[in-house]
């Protein structure tokens, strides 16, 4: 496979324990390489890489040596960070909301709950925009027109957590 830029989050260590190496220092994994289980993985969209963060440090990697894909991430043996940033909870909360109006925007929809959710995720009402999120999407049902909010998504995706100063 062509090597390729990709996302990684992490929190201030690797999973494995390991330090985060320094932008522009390649990682090495030795041994097999499998997805899933061993190697070291990247999503390609950084959306993707938001469904496996286990913390908020997020970083544009350049993933060689690629040995196996999936839809939603990739395996590698070498992976070199570009660059790095920390990305604040509010902004992923704001971010997961956006999404979900834009959904219901390219399905049709509409629903005040997504305003109220939005205003009180930037307040820091985390809980209070989830209620109010989860109620707009049970009103909904599984309205989802994927085709048209997919790369719009994305984009926001890294206009917001990536771009965002």
């Amino acid at each position: 496979m062509i090597d390729t830029r990709a996302w990684h989050f992490t929190t201030d260590r690797l999973r494995d324990g390991r330090s985060i190496p320094a932008v522009g220092v390649p990682l090495w994994h030795e041994g097999p390489v499998q997805i899933c289980k061993s190697g070291l993985h990247a999503s390609v969209r950084l959306v993707d890489a938001l469904k496996y963060a286990p913390g908020l440090r997020l970083h544009a990697v350049h993933m060689s040596e690629i040995v196996d894909a999936q839809e939603d991430k990739i395996v590698a043996r070498e992976r070199t960070i570009l660059a790095s940033r920390a990305v604040d909870l509010r902004v992923v909360v704001r971010f997961t909301i956006e999404c979900t109006c834009l959904v219901f925007f390219a399905a049709g929809l509409d629903d005040d709950r997504l305003i109220e959710a939005c205003h009180l995720a930037d307040a820091g009402d985390f809980s209070g925009a989830a209620a109010a999120a989860r109620a707009a999407r049970a009103a909904a049902g599984a309205a989802w027109a994927a085709g048209a909010a997919d790369a719009i998504i994305e984009a926001r995706a890294i206009a917001l957590l990536w771009g965002a100063p």
